[in-house]
C-alpha cells in the first residue's frame, strides 16, 4: 500500500509509515507543496495511493465526483 500525505500533517506520519513497511511521500517532495486540491487528488487516483490529509474538501470532492478512487483518510 502506497501513501500520499499532504501538507497539513506531518513530516513524522510519512517516517512512521516508511517505518512500518509501507511506501510513503508528502506531497512538497513531489513539487506539489503549493498545488490545488484537485490536483492533489487527481495525481492520487493516477498513481492508486491513498491520501492522507487534515483537509475535509478532499472528501468533499470524492464524494462530488462520484469516484471511488483515491482512497481518502482525513486524521
Amino acid at each position: 500500500m502506497k501513501f500520499l500525505v499532504d501538507m497539513p500533517l506531518s513530516p513524522k506520519t510519512v517516517s512512521h509509515l516508511m517505518g512500518i513497511g509501507y511506501k510513503a511521500v508528502r506531497v512538497n517532495e513531489l513539487g506539489m507543496g503549493k498545488s490545488k486540491d484537485k490536483e492533489i487528488f487527481d495525481y492520487a487516483t493516477e498513481q492508486d495511493v491513498v491520501l492522507l490529509s487534515a483537509d475535509l474538501d478532499f472528501g468533499n470532492i470524492l464524494a462530488y465526483t462520484h469516484s471511488n478512487k483515491p482512497s481518502v483518510i482525513i486524521c
